[in-house]
C-alpha cells in the first residue's frame, strides 16, 4: 500500500495513506450512458465545427420501418433525453437539439423522416398539435417520392399506410 504525499499550503508534507478498498464503479443502464454522453458532448458544443460538417442522408442506407433510420432513432432518443432532464441541462439540449434538427429541415430526404417520427413520438405522448398532425400527414406523401425507386418502396407505403391511419384516427386535444 502506498501512500499519497502532498504539499500543504504552509509548505510542509501531508501524507495520506491509500485505502485497500477500491471504490465500486456504478454501473449505468444503455440510456443513462447514452444521456451522460450526449450532455458531454452538449457542453462541448461548438457550431463553427458542427456547421462544416453537415451530414448527407441517403434512403438506401435506411430499412422500410419507421424506427430503421438514424434520423428517426436520433429523434427518438433526443426525446427520450428531453424528457428525462430539467433546468439549465435540458435549455443545453434543447439549443443542440434545435441545431440537429436544422440540419433535417434543410434536407428533402431527411425532413419527411423527421416530422413523421416527431408526429409519432407526440402520438405516444399524447402531446400532439393539430398543426404537426397535419404537417407529418403531408410528410408521408413527400417520404414515398423519396423511396420510389428504392427496393423496398413497397414495404415503405404498407408501413406509411398504417402509420396514416393511426395518424388519422389521433384526435388532437384542445387546450
Amino acid at each position: 500500500m502506498k501512500n499519497e504525499i502532498n504539499k500543504t499550503p504552509q509548505g510542509g508534507v501531508a501524507v495520506k495513506p491509500k485505502s485497500h478498498h477500491k471504490k465500486k464503479e456504478k454501473k449505468l443502464d444503455p440510456l443513462e450512458e447514452y444521456y451522460q454522453a450526449q450532455l458531454a458532448e452538449f457542453r462541448n458544443y461548438d457550431p463553427v465545427k458542427a456547421k462544416a460538417s453537415r451530414p448527407v442522408f441517403y434512403v438506401s442506407d435506411w430499412g422500410p420501418k419507421l424506427y430503421e433510420s438514424s434520423i428517426a432513432l436520433d429523434i427518438k432518443n433526443d426525446n427520450e433525453l428531453l424528457n428525462r432532464t430539467t433546468g439549465v441541462e435540458r435549455e443545453l439540449l434543447i439549443k443542440k437539439t434545435a441545431r440537429k434538427y436544422e440540419d433535417y429541415l434543410n434536407n428533402p430526404v431527411a425532413n419527411p423522416v423527421m416530422w413523421i417520427i416527431m408526429a409519432d413520438q407526440e402520438m405516444e405522448n399524447k402531446s400532439m398539435t393539430q398543426r404537426l398532425k397535419d404537417r407529418a400527414l403531408k410528410a408521408i406523401d413527400e417520404d414515398l417520392v423519396n423511396w420510389k425507386k428504392h427496393e423496398k418502396y413497397e414495404e415503405r407505403k404498407i408501413e406509411l399506410n398504417k402509420f396514416r391511419k393511426k395518424l388519422e384516427s389521433y384526435i388532437v386535444e384542445s387546450k
